[in-house]
């Protein structure tokens, strides 16, 4: 899991550590958590589109839970502000933070697909 990069968008030592100082474990942790994620982006934008706030918060909810445990900062910080956003009713520029929040898990896709 070496970045030449340095953009690594997981606390690695942290993510390690969750691992239990198992490269391939926390390999197969990103992995599973790139295979979930789609259905997760997919009830966030449906929940969006219906204008659903609780549901949006609910769905954000669950992928910052994911990204908490693998210790990916990024992808929980933006969905963390989606959260809010859907537990405060604003949902205004969510579609922006959806954005934004696709892009953090693009980035980590990326990111994972070189180690």
């Amino acid at each position: 899991m070496h970045d030449p990069t340095g953009n690594c968008p997981l606390d690695l030592q942290e993510a390690l550590a969750r691992a239990g100082d198992d490269r391939e474990f926390l390999r197969e942790l990103v992995e599973m958590f790139l295979a979930d994620v789609p259905a997760r982006l997919e009830a966030l934008r449906a929940a969006l589109d219906a204008g659903d706030a609780r549901e949006v918060a609910a769905a954000a909810h669950g992928i910052k839970g994911a990204a908490a445990n693998l210790a990916a900062e990024g992808v929980r910080r933006v969905a963390f502000d989606l959260e809010m956003k859907g537990r405060n009713g604003e949902l205004a520029d969510a579609p922006a933070v959806l954005a934004a929040l696709e892009e953090e898990i693009r980035g980590l896709a990326d990111w994972a697909a070189t180690f």
